[in-house]
């Protein structure tokens, strides 16, 4: 497979003949991934909270007119899904 794969231009690399999944494994830690995702899911659970802010911020702005906060608060007449179960009348 791999002598037909280098024939047609793949580089294979480093592909034994137990597979890929070891290698890429191998290659997962080597490259610190676990430590990277820690590090990206720690500066989204931070970032959130400004977020909040600056998006109450803006809405507070926003529905300070009274006929705005008026049409956003009562919303549409009728639901979105009136033709499934949960939307129906009893």
């Amino acid at each position: 497979m791999r002598d037909a794969l280098e024939a047609l231009g793949y580089n294979c690399g480093s592909l034994s003949e137990r597979g890929w999944t070891p290698d890429a494994g191998q290659a997962f830690y080597r490259d610190h991934c676990p430590q990277q995702a820690a590090g990206i899911a720690y500066r989204v659970l931070f970032s959130i909270v400004p977020l909040a802010i600056v998006l109450v911020s803006v809405f507070g702005v926003i529905l300070q007119d009274d006929s705005v906060r008026a049409n956003v608060v009562d919303g549409p007449a009728e639901p979105p899904f009136t033709g499934f179960w949960f939307a129906r009348d009893k």
